[in-house]
């Protein structure tokens, strides 16, 4: 296990995502373990992503992540939430969201840092 720090109590974001206009919740969970798993909860039976290099289906306009054993299940527009998850130095964590993307918010990590800092990261 890396060093790094994980969450100690769940966060819940809500908003519209960018490119389906569609209404999401992002549900940020302590996670045991390293890594971050994005978990589709609109979907049956749940589907669970890691993100990871080998998980990034597209760039084009957003990073989307996806997988070959389930190619129509993805989640996209995850760069400022990994973006705020690396620069707290938060390594772990489970991301539920209830659809196809992650809410835009302000359109930066700002909110999603927030948010993170609302779920009292603590050193492991």
């Amino acid at each position: 296990m890396r060093p790094g720090k994980v969450l100690t109590r769940a966060v819940a974001v809500r908003g519209v995502g960018l490119f389906t206009g569609e209404a999401v919740c992002a549900r940020l969970l302590p996670a045991a373990g390293d890594g971050i798993t994005f978990v589709r909860t609109d979907v049956d039976p749940a589907f669970e992503l890691r993100a990871h290099v080998d998980n990034v289906a597209s760039t084009q306009l957003c990073t989307r992540l996806g997988s070959r054993k389930q190619p129509e299940v993805s989640v996209c527009t995850v760069e400022h939430l990994l973006a705020a998850l690396a620069g707290l130095g938060v390594r772990a964590c489970r991301v539920e969201l209830d659809g196809p993307e992650l809410p835009i918010l302000d359109g930066s990590a700002r909110p999603w840092v927030q948010a993170l800092l609302d779920g009292a990261p603590q050193a492991r």
